[in-house]
């Protein structure tokens, strides 16, 4: 009995880890285990925050309900985007992210103007249009002050996307990022 009461506690919490590590509405990981990922594997990594351009206006416009299925559709898109060396994740609201181990000859980078087409062509709920805002950084990440580093810079990489008129990228990658 104890043993059988022991298994089902086991398989509780790995269900409820699970939970804890994963956007209920997309199913990708959320901020907390895409960092921790990151942290576990000290490399150098591109990191493409994507943010998708006046989704407010989505959800005034189409509703939450569409505007969750625009996230859905969003989160699929970017996901086709990722590779085998590549973790993709929502941080939260309409801000997505895909990090991507960078090889010295920069092959099997995310192609940022590919996937701003993507995001821009895709069928979304009411023929609504969509756009987004990158941001891209490159740093090796050993510790979670490497993580902040590498997010501030690719974040205002998206706040410079935003100010230069949105639906763009901007990539910071070649930029030295200090602390």
């Amino acid at each position: 009995m104890l043993a059988v009461a022991r298994d089902r506690a086991e398989i509780a919490e790995a269900r409820a880890m699970i939970m804890a590590d994963t956007d209920s509405l997309t199913g990708l990981p959320n901020r907390r285990a895409f960092v921790r990922n990151l942290l576990e594997a000290p490399r150098d990594w591109q990191l493409v925050l994507v943010d998708i351009d006046h989704f407010k206006r989505i959800n005034d416009t189409l509703g939450h309900v569409e505007g969750d299925e625009v996230l859905v559709r969003i989160a699929e898109i970017i996901k086709g985007y990722a590779n085998e060396r590549s973790i993709v994740a929502r941080l939260g609201g309409e801000e997505f992210a895909i990090a991507t181990l960078a090889p010295f000859d920069g092959s099997g980078l995310i192609d940022a103007k590919d996937l701003l087409h993507a995001i821009r062509s895709a069928a979304m709920p009411g023929g609504y249009r969509i756009t987004a805002s990158i941001g891209i950084a490159r740093r090796v990440i050993c510790e979670e002050q490497d993580w902040k580093i590498l997010y501030r810079a690719a974040d205002m990489a998206v706040y410079r996307a935003k100010s230069e008129g949105r639906d763009r990228h901007v990539d910071y990658s070649g930029d030295r990022i200090a602390a």
